[in-house]
């Protein structure tokens, strides 16, 4: 599915030096983690987060309806939807890995609330339908992510849909690095981007929504190379 960036506004963090500026990794980086900075304050601002989230939540709806989904637990002002039933995941610092699992939680070593590992039901990452992957900003339906590269590692080993979840006000631009893994969809508050819709009327509606999720229910998840998994 090809991404298309369909944010212009030049006065968003991060326009001024887009990835055609960024000549090098170091570069890239650097202006990624001011980005990051940038935008994280910039999240803490945001109001009317509740009316937001059940916004989110009902343009999600059609896509998570009878589905195994892997979500998160909301840390920093980021968009909060999680719902009872869903798989919360357990990082690994030893090297950046993720699984995903429901039962009891415990405090991880980030301060977030995770499964315990010694009494959690773990689901296999081919077993996920569909993944709601947090995000410090987003361009088109690239990811910036707090730079661990935990999800970046977990997205390529399963074929769930791969969907972003942010507040509007976290749309940026920002340079991409090689690694990064782009999602299949970002939900907002205000609409739905696909590498097909850009927020167009259709996805902003519920019914528009639904029409979508079966379509892609009917023809499969497509990977970056247009293949069907």
């Amino acid at each position: 599915m090809k991404t298309k960036r369909p944010y212009t506004d030049e006065s968003r963090p991060g326009s001024a030096a887009g990835s055609d500026l960024a000549h090098s990794e170091t570069e890239r980086q650097a202006l990624r983690k001011q980005i990051r900075r940038e935008m994280t304050g910039k999240r803490q601002s945001i109001t009317g987060r509740r009316e937001k989230e059940q916004a989110i939540l009902r343009r999600l709806a059609p896509f998570v309806k009878g589905k195994t989904v892997a979500a998160y637990h909301a840390i920093g002002q980021e968009a909060d939807i999680l719902q009872d039933d869903w798989l919360l995941p357990l990082t690994n610092p030893a090297d950046h890995s993720l699984r995903f699992g429901t039962g009891r939680l415990r405090q991880g070593p980030y301060g977030i609330m995770e499964p315990d590992p010694d009494t959690a039901k773990f689901v296999e990452p081919e077993d996920i339908d569909v993944i709601l992957v947090p995000m410090v900003a987003f361009d088109g339906l690239h990811r910036l992510g707090y730079g661990g590269g935990y999800y970046d590692r977990f997205l390529p080993r399963t074929k769930a849909l791969k969907i972003g979840i942010a507040f509007r006000e976290q749309a940026a631009r920002f340079p991409v690095s090689a690694w990064d893994v782009d999602m299949d969809m970002v939900i907002t508050d205000t609409g739905i981007l696909t590498g097909d819709y850009n927020e167009t009327d259709i996805l902003r509606t519920a019914e528009g929504a639904q029409e979508y999720a079966n379509h892609l229910q009917a023809t499969g998840t497509r990977t970056e190379s247009g293949e069907e998994t």
